[in-house]
């Protein structure tokens, strides 16, 4: 893997590697934290993600963790095309409890 070289990769990728790259040339967490300017707790989770999911993993970006989407896809469809017509009569704009109230009436 060429990452440090070559490339369009995010900067995470990237500081990923390094931090994989110093801890393998002997660096302790502390130096590398201070060399590349990231958080131990950055460094931490890099050498835990070589140990669990190996170098070629390890540097990339994890899928999404979290909760499901609340919206369905029609849903959040009606909510952007509400969002993004003329607001109610005497109203400036919309505010996020009109687009709530309009959505669960509608929907």
């Amino acid at each position: 893997m060429d990452l440090t070289k070559k490339g369009k990769n995010s900067a995470r990728v990237l500081k990923r590697a390094q931090i994989l790259l110093l801890a393998d040339q002997g660096y302790e967490d502390g130096a590398i934290t201070s060399m590349l300017m990231v958080g131990e707790s950055t460094v931490h989770r890099a050498r835990q993600r070589y140990v669990e999911e190996g170098v070629e993993l390890a540097p990339l970006r994890s899928p999404p963790k979290g909760r499901e989407k609340k919206l369905t896809p029609q849903a959040e469809a009606f909510l952007i095309a509400t969002a993004c017509s003329n607001p109610p009569y005497g109203r400036e704009s919309w505010t996020m409890q009109l687009l709530a109230d309009k959505s669960f009436i509608t929907l």
